[in-house]
């Protein structure tokens, strides 16, 4: 078994190596639970068909990740929920 140091000087040691930048800002589905909330969404419509089609666009947007790496991730959000 490993410790727990351990574990948080392998994990460390593996994203030195690897130059990892985990300093990225919120996502288009951040923002889509941000916007539920100032749409005043409630839990129940949050899991209706609007929502789940919005989270499902914004899913297929990675697919095409160098078209839409230029927009903001609140403009992706907005436009999935009003598409």
């Amino acid at each position: 078994t490993y410790t727990v140091q351990q574990l948080i000087d392998t994990e460390t040691l593996a994203l030195n190596v690897l130059s990892w930048d985990l300093s990225f800002g919120p996502s288009p589905a951040d923002f889509l639970q941000y916007f539920a909330g100032q749409l005043e969404m409630d839990k129940e419509k949050q899991q209706g068909f609007v929502f789940q089609f919005a989270d499902r666009l914004i899913q297929l947007s990675l697919y095409e990740l160098p078209l839409f790496e230029q927009f903001d991730a609140s403009l992706i959000a907005a436009s999935a929920i009003f598409a």
